[in-house]
C-alpha cells in the first residue's frame, strides 16, 4: 500500500487557504488547472471579497477623498450616477461617476462594513475584472492630474 497522497485528493478547503493568498491575477490563472480549481475559485464569495479588498482598498478611499472635491464642483449640484469612464482619443476620462462607483463599491461590497449590503454580483470574475479597470483608469487619470498640476506651477 503506497503512503503517497496526489494532490487532487486534498480536500479543496486546503486551496482556498492558498487561493486566499493570491492576487487576482493569480487566482485568474488557477482557474485554468483545473475544473476543480476553477468551480472552487468561482463559487467561493469569501475568496473573491478577500482578494478584491486586499487589491482595491486603497483605491477606494482614494476614490472617497478624490469625491468629495470633484461632486462639489458640478456646476448643476447633481449626483452624477449614470455617468462614466469617457473614452477619448486621449484616453479615458473618469468622470465623477466612477468615483462614486467605486465609493459604492467600498460600501456595499466590503465586508467588515458598518452599512454593508447583500449586493455582492453573482458573477465574481466579472465584478474582479470591473474593479481592476476602474483601479487602472483611476490611478492614470490621478497621474495625469499630477502631471498638469506641476506642468502649472
Amino acid at each position: 500500500m503506497s503512503a503517497f497522497i496526489t494532490i487532487n485528493s486534498l480536500p479543496i478547503e486546503i486551496f482556498i487557504e492558498f487561493f486566499i493568498k493570491l492576487d487576482g491575477y493569480s487566482l485568474m490563472k488557477c482557474r485554468e488547472v483545473c475544473k476543480k480549481w476553477k468551480e472552487a475559485i468561482d463559487n467561493n464569495d469569501i475568496l473573491w471579497q478577500e482578494v478584491c479588498r486586499k487589491e482595491f482598498k486603497k483605491s477606494s478611499r482614494i476614490a472617497k477623498k478624490k469625491s468629495g472635491d470633484i461632486l462639489t464642483e458640478l456646476p448643476d449640484g447633481k449626483f452624477p450616477v449614470q455617468l462614466d469612464v469617457c473614452e477619448r482619443r486621449s484616453g479615458p476620462t473618469i468622470v465623477a461617476a466612477t468615483f462614486f462607483e467605486l465609493y459604492m463599491i467600498d460600501v456595499k461590497f466590503f465586508p467588515g462594513e458598518t452599512t454593508v449590503k447583500n449586493t455582492f454580483t453573482s458573477n465574481k470574475l466579472n465584478m474582479y475584472k470591473r474593479l481592476r479597470c476602474l483601479k487602472e483608469r483611476l490611478q492614470s487619470t490621478l497621474q495625469q492630474q499630477d502631471v498638469t498640476i506641476l506642468e502649472n506651477r
